[in-house]
């Protein structure tokens, strides 16, 4: 199967650019909404595979479940 992933990588580069500007602005919450946003995107990516081998795209889902949140209190929702 053939599947598209452009919005995936369009949103992952809108957050990852919203975490660049909380950055620059030493805004937290901006920098943690911009992580908050890039992790389940990530997780998503990794999540994606084939089972064709010649794909060379494996799934890393339980990678995925490591990846940890820019505020630890977030993990308990």
């Amino acid at each position: 199967m053939k599947v598209s992933v452009d919005g995936l990588r369009s949103n992952m580069a809108r957050a990852y650019s919203k975490t660049v500007r909380g950055y620059r602005n030493d805004d937290k919450e901006e920098i943690k909404e911009g992580l908050d946003d890039m992790r389940p995107m990530i997780g998503a990516f990794m999540c994606m595979y084939s089972d064709d081998p010649d794909d060379l795209m494996s799934n890393m889902t339980d990678e995925a479940m490591k990846l940890p949140f820019a505020d630890e209190k977030d993990k308990e929702e």
